[in-house]
């Protein structure tokens, strides 16, 4: 009897004489300057970042700065959309999505972004137009080819060309390139992440490639900005 109070005692004490943190580890830190960048301040000040701040005062933005042209952004894209799925309760964060263009066929995908957008405002066929252009190999950034391509997910060709050639879509798609030279944005995929107060530049060769250590890296990032933000208000 005594020795099974013994060893329980002698476990209780070898229990109690561990780390504190194993049993509550210390959250992750990562660095500034090392797995993440903090943008100089006066790029805030530019028109047309100033102008996208005033859209979302109260809220963290995290800006994903895409093309559907891009293979990193097609390898990126299902990681991001089960990133977005667990923020869905955050209503302290604004997700934007801005297609970047650095050469004549992404501007063409920028521009089928925001018709898909305004067809189909929940997005749900973004995903799908990764596939078909990397997967399927499918030229969708010709007008005939993207056409066809809302056609048979259930728009009509009448609806397509009206959304094509909306003034909107053209605005949407110019602030889009005017945005992406603000942020200095020369490689894609590339999140920016507009605190309250300061905007910071993520990418995934940054972690060394580690998609799993980026998405830990954007959360920390946030959790730290919604920390200033309810500071604020």
């Amino acid at each position: 009897m005594f020795a099974r109070h013994s060893k329980y005692i002698l476990s209780l004490c070898l229990l109690l004489a561990l780390p504190f943190t194993a049993f509550c580890a210390a959250p992750q830190k990562y660095i500034e300057g090392q797995d993440y960048i903090k943008l100089p301040a006066e790029m805030r000040k530019k028109a047309d970042i100033a102008e996208l701040l005033l859209e979302d005062p109260n809220k963290v933005q995290v800006l994903l700065f895409f093309s559907y042209g891009c293979p990193a952004c097609a390898r990126f894209d299902p990681y991001f959309e089960t990133w977005m799925k667990k923020q869905t309760a955050n209503k302290q964060l604004v997700i934007h999505w801005i297609p970047a263009s650095f050469e004549e066929q992404w501007d063409d995908l920028a521009t089928m972004y925001y018709v898909m957008k305004q067809l189909d405002p929940k997005q749900t066929l973004s995903s799908k137009i990764f596939v078909t252009i990397h997967e399927k190999k499918q030229p969708l950034w010709q007008e005939s080819l993207m056409q066809d391509f809302f056609v048979q997910n259930g728009y009509t060709a009448e609806q397509f060309t009206k959304a094509y050639k909306s003034f909107g879509v053209g605005m949407e798609t110019k602030n889009a390139q005017q945005l992406s030279v603000a942020y200095a944005i020369n490689q894609t995929p590339t999140i920016i992440v507009n605190g309250p107060y300061d905007s910071y530049r993520l990418n995934v060769d940054k972690v060394g490639g580690d998609i799993n250590k980026f998405f830990k890296v954007l959360d920390y990032v946030l959790a730290e900005q919604n920390k200033l933000l309810t500071k604020k208000h």
